[in-house]
């Protein structure tokens, strides 16, 4: 049997493409991951917004589009040996949208609707919803051939600028949750206080596993080697005190073919992002039998994305994916060079050609060390002190200052890939 083309050697580039950008030649952006050496892109196609012609009434067309981006990006990156995974945001709809079909997105207690960045906010639970991403997907490869498709804003929203709104209580969530617990869904009041708490994060996590095992099966029904992304991840607050997704992971076991992880040293942590997170993420998904995809955003702050870190630190994130055997996947907003700040753009384009003129050291990893930690995640939902995680960072900085090699066993309820 062949290893899938996604556990081999993998660099990714991804223009997250702006509303402005509809016009933007696709050789230009195809042109952009060859001179990262990128062998994959993941490129704005549809949910929200189209980036190609599409027939659907479920997603607006891009109102800066002039021709078939998307496509043009598709048949130049084939041509290059370039693979194309569709980026495919499910998280919101335009207004126009939700004009159209109220019954796909949140509600609150009240019956308003979540306004997430301008736009409204989607439910996976929504009546109908799952059968409009099936036929975005199903334009998509009718059209196109896609390699593989990546979820942006995946899973179950409960809040939004305006602070914290409750669970979703559309009629698909009210009867989803009835069956799976028996009784009404908690109010916000209730969840605050962590009364009804445990089970609506195990509705969540049952519900979100579910769902993208679902659309999974759909995609490789079409294409067998189609790679599927999607939104849940190790994250930073993986181990702050009183969380752990563990048992998300756990529940979606083998579904995602790569588990994303986006770095983020935004000026609004607080406390900051661990500095040794992106070494950690990989050396988890080593020891967890996964695919470990380390987004660098550039630039890497946030939602404060006009500013950048220091080219230094931008190689450093970048080595450390390297290091820890995860796959590098550049992230720009926007096409590459448009950003205000571009000093960090040529130690990415050093690092990832390094990693393409050595890509053997990439071909089916093994860790070589005789050190390992191991990082109790439960231990966060009865430790609100965040005593075990100072234990296991003193660790972690220890053996690192030393130059010890090490790995990071989680627990078994990660399972294995």
């Amino acid at each position: 049997m062949s290893t899938a083309w996604w556990r081999k050697p993998l660099r990714i580039y991804q223009p997250n493409l702006r509303l402005t950008d509809g016009a933007v030649p696709g050789v230009q952006l195809v042109g952009e991951a060859v001179e990262l050496s990128a062998n994959a892109m993941v490129v704005n196609a549809g949910g929200a917004f189209a980036f190609y012609p599409s027939e659907l009434d479920c997603q607006e067309i891009a109102p800066t589009l002039t021709g078939d981006l998307f496509g043009d990006v598709a048949a130049e990156a084939r041509a290059k040996g370039i693979r194309v995974i569709a980026r495919i945001e499910i998280s919101v709809k335009s207004q126009a949208v939700h004009e159209r079909h109220p019954e796909w997105f949140y509600v609150d207690g009240d019956r308003a609707p979540l306004i997430a960045r301008g736009h409204y906010a989607t439910c996976i639970n929504g009546p109908g919803f799952r059968e409009q991403l099936r036929a975005t997907i199903n334009e998509l490869w009718q059209r196109y051939r896609i390699d593989g498709v990546f979820f942006n804003g995946y899973g179950l929203r409960d809040s939004d600028a305006s602070g914290y709104r409750g669970p979703c209580r559309c009629p698909g969530c009210v009867d989803a949750y009835g069956r799976f617990s028996g009784s009404d869904l908690p109010s916000p009041d209730e969840l605050r206080t962590n009364a009804g708490r445990e089970t609506y994060d195990r509705f969540k996590i049952a519900t979100s596993a579910a769902f993208l095992g679902e659309i999974k099966a759909f995609v490789r029904e079409r294409n067998p080697d189609c790679v599927v992304f999607q939104g849940t991840s190790y994250t930073s607050t993986t181990d702050t005190p009183g969380h752990s997704p563990a048992e998300m992971l756990a529940a979606l076991g083998d579904t995602p073919d790569l588990v994303r992880c986006e770095y983020q040293q935004a000026p609004y942590h607080d406390p900051a992002t661990w500095t040794h997170w992106v070494g950690e993420q990989g050396k988890i998904g080593m020891s967890a039998g996964r695919r470990t995809d380390v987004i660098l955003d550039y630039p890497m702050s946030g939602r404060y994305r006009h500013a950048c870190h220091s080219p230094s630190w931008v190689g450093l994130v970048l080595a450390r994916t390297l290091a820890a055997a995860a796959v590098p996947h550049v992230h720009f907003i926007g096409p590459m060079g448009v950003q205000n700040d571009r000093s960090g753009i040529e130690p990415v384009r050093r690092l990832m050609r390094f990693a393409r003129e050595n890509d053997w050291v990439w071909d089916a990893p093994r860790s070589a060390s005789r050190v390992a930690i191991y990082l109790p995640h439960l231990s966060a939902r009865h430790d609100p002190d965040g005593a075990f995680l100072t234990a296991y960072r003193g660790w972690y900085r220890a053996l690192t200052r030393r130059h010890v090699p090490f790995d990071v066993v989680p627990s078994p309820e990660y399972g294995t890939g």
